[in-house]
């Protein structure tokens, strides 16, 4: 795991980003590994438009706030994950 120096994801320079490694080896912030397996995990490919459509502004502005606190908040819609 890289070292890093801040868990806010948003508005905030790559460098301080939390990074890990994917699988392939390659350094990612880890929020985009989270997102990715979270979009896996709720069957997001399958979903018509899932780049396309665009989330409620309301909920991704509370899924931005509770990353930004280190919380990966459960049951939020897909379009709304992948347009973070």
């Amino acid at each position: 795991k890289a070292p890093s120096a801040s868990a806010t994801v948003f508005g905030v320079s790559t460098e301080s980003m939390q990074l890990s490694y994917d699988s392939r080896g390659n350094c990612v912030p880890i929020i985009l590994s989270l997102l990715q397996n979270r979009l896996y995990d709720q069957g997001a490919l399958q979903v018509e438009g899932i780049f396309r459509i665009t989330g409620d502004n309301s909920e991704e502005e509370f899924v931005r706030e509770q990353l930004n606190k280190g919380v990966i908040p459960q049951g939020m819609d897909v379009h709304c994950l992948a347009g973070l």
